[in-house]
């Protein structure tokens, strides 16, 4: 943390270089890392001890059909006793790709299959459930918790595959976007009767995040990038324009405004030292200023983000873009 020097690459046991790795490793409260890969059919599990040492890896072979799923297996949570992980109905054709190819020629989305939520022990994933809900796209999960014989798990829903296959080229290669259709969905798994309800929030929104404190545990708050009204004609705004704090339990939330020339990147909560409450922390992320081509960095009260930035230090360029960041105190 002090350099952010790397040590070189990690084989977590003998045979397993480049076993896939996802982007999305959850650390639950004991500080035990977990993590997924998605590989031919089949899903990798880690369980990494504090001291960064390997204490299990698993394998299993997931039940869908390869031809119509499983291609985008990108996030997953975690609670005290499961792995929760959302498969949507997407598939990746490498036969497709050239250098005439599009992302919409390799990746498709099968609206006539189900979105599948795997949930595994965390001890042996052979004893796994899969929940089907109806067709969308997952790419990303805030939080799950154990509730009596439920799950509960908060994650983002699309009705397609719309940033992979476009707005994510289009933001790499510079071009002026809108953000896609993506809520909040609160998801319920039972677990008993392998019965499921959702809830959908309206407003669109990505990247959420939680204080990491309660990874794995009932929480009450989530924070996405947000966006709630349309840009005036013309306006240099693209993606979200929003931070949002969402109450989980009344409903309720706060909402701070970046205005119309700022594109609003993830943001991260940091708890302060010495607390234990959740939301008793720091809001931190970026946001790109289109007027004046830089980015901001800003630091918000998380009990009060409609106050605005309590920091903000400029950077004297535009920053690229980017997503899924950490804080380590050093």
């Amino acid at each position: 943390p002090v350099s952010l020097n790397t040590t070189g690459p990690v084989q977590w046991q003998e045979g397993w270089a480049q076993m896939p790795f996802s982007a999305h490793p959850k650390v639950d409260p004991q500080g035990h890392l977990w993590n997924i890969g998605g590989a031919n059919g089949t899903l990798v599990t880690y369980h990494v001890r504090p001291d960064g040492q390997l204490e299990k890896a698993q394998i299993a072979k997931l039940p869908i059909d390869r031809t119509k799923s499983g291609g985008m297996i990108h996030d997953m949570a975690v609670t005290a006793r499961y792995l929760v992980v959302p498969i949507p109905p997407v598939t990746m054709d490498f036969r497709k790709l050239s250098a005439k190819a599009t992302a919409g020629d390799v990746l498709k989305i099968h609206h006539d299959e189900p979105l599948r939520i795997w949930v595994a022990e965390k001890e042996d994933i052979s004893r796994a459930k899969v929940f089907e809900l109806p067709s969308a796209m997952v790419f990303h999960v805030g939080n799950a918790y154990e509730q009596g014989d439920e799950l509960v798990l908060h994650m983002i829903e699309g009705a397609n595959n719309e940033f992979l296959t476009s707005s994510a080229v289009n933001i790499m290669r510079g071009v002026i976007t809108e953000p896609g259709e993506s809520h909040l969905t609160v998801v319920r798994l039972n677990l008993r009767t392998g019965t499921s309800s959702t809830l959908a929030f309206k407003d669109v929104e990505e990247f959420p995040r939680l204080d990491p404190r309660f990874i794995g545990r009932p929480s009450r708050y989530l924070v996405t990038p947000t966006s709630w009204r349309n840009a005036p004609v013309n306006a240099p705004s693209f993606g979200f324009h929003g931070l949002r704090v969402r109450d989980m339990a009344r409903g309720s939330e706060q909402r701070f405004d970046y205005g119309d020339a700022m594109a609003v990147e993830e943001h991260i909560v940091v708890p302060k030292p010495g607390t234990s409450n959740e939301l008793n922390a720091w809001i931190l992320g970026t946001a790109f200023d289109a007027k004046s081509q830089t980015t901001c960095v800003n630091v918000f009260e998380a009990q009060r983000i409609q106050d605005g930035p309590v920091a903000r230090a400029w950077l004297p360029y535009a920053m690229p873009l980017g997503f899924h960041g950490n804080f380590t105190a050093t």
